[in-house]
């Protein structure tokens, strides 16, 4: 669940950042999480995670869970600092990109 509510968030910061900057930033962000991970873990928590979002009832378990915390209404540090964050956005719609683009909830 954390993961999924973590992934959606940087999701959803990808969409607030300007554009240009804002390339690959999720799985980045992603992939740096799993790199402090050794194989073993990688494996039993790629089965996991698999198991969970192919799985119709748990994924909508999980969409529920993200959709009732919501969006993140925060500006991260690292766009702050990078001047990165485009004050003209649809937060909504934003959101709306995160929760299907990344996790595939229904909307």
């Amino acid at each position: 669940m954390l993961f999924s509510l973590a992934g959606t968030y940087s999701y959803f910061d990808f969409y607030r950042m300007s554009q240009g900057v804002n390339a690959h930033f999720h799985n980045r962000l992603l992939k740096n999480a799993m790199q402090l991970l050794d194989q073993e873990q990688k494996n039993i928590f790629e089965a996991h995670l698999n198991r969970i979002l192919t799985n119709e009832l748990s994924l909508t378990k999980i969409c529920s869970q993200v959709k009732k915390i919501g969006m993140p209404m925060y500006i991260q540090n690292y766009m702050n600092a990078n001047q990165v964050f485009d004050i003209d956005i649809d937060s909504t719609k934003n959101w709306e990109n995160a929760l299907q683009g990344y996790l595939h909830c229904r909307m």
